[in-house]
């Protein structure tokens, strides 16, 4: 962390744009995911900002005495790390720790050079500039500290994304609208649901089955009132499990398995008992919005057990089979899912009658 600089000063500002937009090509494209209670559109925005104060921040920290391929290093890394650590650390350990223990080392070692340094001036004018060079030192430190510890969980994160198996996505955007008009936008949404009629789905190809079902998440979102969009993809989840919710990333992932099958009956209740999950975390995050003197109110007694179920969740590998399915949020969901595919069906059936004159 030697004030040293090894490269020019205009091929070290080409550097380090350049190695910021490609790493932020990278990142996007491999461990990117949303925020938790942020929509894609906000996450994306929100690496952006600090990429962008990161990118200035850094560079003007380091540009005079500190042009080096380490410099390079840190400050590439540390607007991803700052948003891997926020996204993927709920709990703030990583950021936090690294942070303190920079700032607790390198503060030490600037005290003890105060105390036991041989070139402290007598002269207020060198020693304003000493102290401006030692805090502009310890402040290149902690950012380098802090970067290298945050570059572990990159590392770690993109270790896991490699030996997990790829996931399908649908070329249909994920999407919601609060605003929408309910009855309207499943209206305007038929004709690509439609797929879902037995005969049609089985004449259809994997990749339009997905886009069918990120279209149905689409027109659910509206319909529900979910404040975010859901993020579709398929994976093969193994026998056993058909799909699961990733709260943070709001993702739905169904089995392939399942989606291949020519029966569209279980792709489609797997989906909204998934969905379901999702409108369950708005429902209690609102509910921990609201006074406390309101949360006592008899209307709230199931969104209550919705909240201590999501703080106590039971899994099937942890708790076995009959905890995990009669708990609450299950015991809801899969009534959810098995009544919403159910309008659905019968929402398509009147539409093909209608269209064949029926």
């Amino acid at each position: 962390m030697r004030n040293i600089n090894k490269i020019s000063p205009k091929v070290y500002l080409f550097l380090t744009v350049f190695s910021a937009v490609i790493a932020m090509i990278i990142y996007r494209a491999t461990i990117f995911r949303p925020l938790y209670f942020s929509t894609f559109d906000e996450s994306t925005a929100t690496l952006w900002l600090i990429w962008g104060a990161c990118l200035a921040g850094t560079y003007l920290m380091t540009f005079k005495r500190r042009r080096n391929y380490f410099s390079l290093f840190t400050n590439t890394v540390l607007p991803f790390g700052i948003y891997s650590a926020k996204v993927y650390d709920t709990s703030h350990y990583i950021v936090v720790g690294a942070i303190g223990f920079a700032i607790l080392i390198l503060c030490g070692l600037f005290y003890l050079a105060l105390i036991f340094g041989n070139n402290i001036s007598d002269n207020p004018d060198k020693r304003r500039k000493m102290f401006k060079n030692g805090i502009a030192h310890c402040l290149n430190g902690t950012k380098s500290i802090v970067a290298v510890c945050l570059s572990v969980l990159i590392i770690y994160v993109t270790g896991l994304s490699a030996f997990d198996s790829p996931s399908l996505v649908p070329a249909v955007k994920p999407s919601a609208s609060v605003e929408e008009d309910k009855d309207e936008c499943l209206k305007n949404n038929l004709p690509a649901i439609s797929k879902i009629e037995k005969s049609i789905w089985e004449t259809v190809p994997f990749e339009d089955r997905l886009d069918t079902l990120q279209t149905m998440a689409n027109v659910e979102t509206v319909r529900s009132g979910i404040s975010h969009e859901i993020n579709i993809c398929a994976e093969d989840l193994g026998l056993g499990t058909y799909g699961c919710y990733d709260f943070q990333s709001h993702t739905v992932t169904i089995n392939t398995r399942i989606i291949e099958d020519d029966d569209p009956t279980d792709a489609v209740t797997t989906l909204f008992h998934e969905i379901r999950h999702a409108y369950q975390h708005d429902l209690t995050d609102f509910y921990l919005s609201i006074d406390k003197d309101f949360q006592q109110l008899a209307i709230f007694d199931d969104v209550r057990k919705l909240y201590e179920n999501i703080d106590d969740y039971k899994s099937v590998y942890k708790d076995g089979f009959d905890e995990y399915e009669s708990q609450a949020m299950e015991v809801d969901c899969r009534e959810n899912g098995e009544s919403k595919a159910a309008f659905y069906f019968e929402a398509v059936d009147k539409y093909l009658a209608g269209s064949r004159g029926d």
